[in-house]
């Protein structure tokens, strides 16, 4: 008899039923209870093995199996699709969330840096801190957690571009007042809940659409005011200062900022 085996797209469990399941017939999850649709064409026979889906790479061994093609993995219930970026402590993929049926930016604490236990208190100690600011201007934050040893936290997919990519071409006057204001006013939100960013840079702000709105991100090396603890690098915990970035936004946008002026000193 053919079977057939569903990921409940809630908990992640994988489900198996004898004969044929069609997409007129809910389902219902043992282990969560939710009932729901299941995402498969109708057929006459389906039998869905765990072999025949791709496997994840070596590379990306802190992810579950993938449960479609399409995946590079899962995360919790969360569907993994592709790699957007990868730093020294972490990397940002593309995921799906199927609850909400919705795609977002899925970031993961690399292994490698979350072995550290020091490490790991950190990012998801500062990762709820920062979701707790809400401000315009500072990217926000849907979840901080942990799954199987990774911790994570996941963000609004965003559309534009990096400031870094931005300043390739040139900006109007009027585009470095506002770009500098806005980065400032968030800035001085995250302040006003203790925290320090501390590698605020083009590369970390983001204009957001066709506005081009800053969004400040990566809060990755954020420290409470007052705190004694090291600091977070993408080495792990170093005791070395950041203060040189520190200033890198004001120094690009004072520098975008003579060149609208022919290069002449703004007294």
């Amino acid at each position: 008899m053919p079977t057939t085996r569903i990921v409940c797209p809630v908990c992640s469990v994988v489900l198996q039923f004898p004969g044929v399941i069609t997409p007129a017939r809910k389902v219902r999850c043992p282990k969560c209870k939710s009932e729901f649709l299941p995402p498969l064409p109708v057929a006459d026979e389906v039998t869905i093995a765990a072999a025949e889906l791709p496997q994840p790479s070596s590379e990306y061994s802190y992810l579950s199996p993938p449960q479609s093609a399409d995946e590079l993995g899962r995360l919790g219930a969360y569907r993994v699709l592709r790699l957007l970026g990868q730093g020294g402590m972490g990397a940002v993929f593309l995921a799906e969330d199927p609850a909400l049926q919705r795609q977002i930016a899925l970031k993961v604490m690399l292994p490698s840096v979350a072995n550290n236990p020091t490490a790991k208190a950190r990012f998801l100690r500062e990762a709820r801190a920062v979701a707790a600011v809400e401000h315009d201007h500072i990217i926000h934050i849907h979840q901080v957690g942990e799954i199987d040893g990774v911790p994570f936290l996941t963000m609004p997919l965003l559309k534009g571009q990096t400031l870094a990519d931005r300043l390739s071409k040139e900006l109007s006057l009027a585009d470095i007042v506002r770009l500098g204001r806005e980065v400032a006013e968030g800035l001085s939100a995250a302040h006003d809940r203790g925290l320090i960013h501390r590698d605020i840079k083009p590369a970390n702000v983001w204009l957001e659409g066709s506005k081009e709105r800053v969004k400040i991100l990566d809060f990755g090396l954020a420290r409470a005011t007052g705190s004694s603890e090291p600091q977070l690098t993408t080495e792990g915990i170093s005791s070395s200062s950041h203060n040189s970035k520190s200033g890198a936004v004001g120094f690009t946008l004072l520098k975008s900022l003579r060149k609208s002026f022919g290069g002449r000193t703004i007294r």
